[in-house]
């Protein structure tokens, strides 16, 4: 019975993965998607309003989504920025989701639109 060392197995794996012909056929592919990208039931969505409350920091910020994919509505309430977290919450329509984006921004001011990118 033999043993490898730490880098004796290293080796032998990243050369077994080097010769696996899958390696080959799928090469990595790193993309940026938009906010008009997603997709919601199997359609192309868009942001159709944004807002933001104003403050910078990763514990503070919160935004407000409406998206549609041209037939679903659905509002994203999101805390703590691209990182923190969120609920969405599928509407009926469009009023619908702005009378729920509204109680989510609790009718504060402070609010300010962010313009579709």
């Amino acid at each position: 019975m033999t043993s490898d060392t730490g880098d004796e197995r290293a080796t032998n794996t990243a050369s077994r993965s080097s010769k696996h012909p899958a390696w080959q056929q799928c090469p990595a592919k790193i993309i940026n998607v938009s906010l008009t990208d997603l997709v919601l039931y199997g359609q192309q969505v868009r942001v159709e309003r944004h807002w933001w409350n104003g403050d910078h920091t990763p514990r503070g910020r919160r935004d407000v989504y409406i998206r549609t994919d041209g037939e679903s509505w659905e509002v994203e309430a999101r805390a703590g920025g691209g990182t923190g977290r969120s609920k969405i919450y599928p509407c009926p329509g469009r009023k619908s989701a702005e009378i729920l984006a509204g109680a989510w921004m609790g009718g504060q001011s402070r609010w300010r639109v962010v313009a579709p990118s």
